[in-house]
């Protein structure tokens, strides 16, 4: 009997695990493609998005959650639910770290590569310059360079930061809320952190 107790337990962990997998995937993929979409009104299937193997820290932008109250968010959010965001904000600024990230097969309209963070440095020992001319001189049909951070959950809302980078003057970061809705994971709004 103990048996068969610690393998339906061990079979519900590992259900729970692949549920998150699959619902990290759904948001990448939806977030990503929300974020791409703002700078190329189509995107082809030829084109490439390279993807750092490690996520971006929340951190960087602690700012964020003090003028919170002042941000322009691109949906109008009732109160509760934003104030359960900016506590779950407050949570992912403390929690946030770079680590690796493991994307599995995001479902997208182009294709995606995983590029790591030596590879990258390595265009950028020169100049950014320099760096971004060699970058999409190797990986010419590139639609630039996404980093995302990893998700963080409260039960049925998750929010998660993405930077678009593209050229030495060219990147955007953004701040994206989710919520879920049934068996999906959808956009309810976000925020631009910076933009040049």
């Amino acid at each position: 009997m103990r048996l068969v107790l610690n393998l339906l337990v061990l079979i519900t962990i590992c259900l729970d695990v692949k549920g998150q997998a699959t619902s990290n995937d759904s948001i990448y993929e939806s977030v990503i493609s929300k974020s791409l979409q703002k700078r190329h009104n189509s995107l082809k299937h030829s084109q490439v998005l390279l993807i750092s193997d490690l996520t971006v820290s929340l951190a960087e932008n602690s700012w964020v959650l003090e003028d919170f109250d002042y941000l322009y968010f691109s949906e109008e959010i009732d109160q509760l639910l934003l104030d359960k965001f900016k506590e779950l904000l407050g949570h992912a600024i403390v929690d946030s770290t770079t680590n690796h990230v493991s994307l599995g097969d995001l479902n997208t309209k182009f294709r995606t590569q995983i590029i790591s963070q030596g590879e990258l440095d390595d265009f950028f020992i020169e100049s950014p310059e320099d760096g971004w001319k060699s970058f999409y001189k190797k990986y010419r049909n590139s639609l630039g360079l996404i980093r995302v951070s990893s998700i963080y959950y409260n039960k049925d809302i998750a929010i998660v930061y993405v930077t678009h980078h593209f050229g030495e003057l060219g990147a955007t970061g953004d701040i994206y809320f989710l919520q879920r809705k049934i068996d999906t994971w959808v956009i309810i709004s976000e925020t631009n952190v910076f933009k040049s």
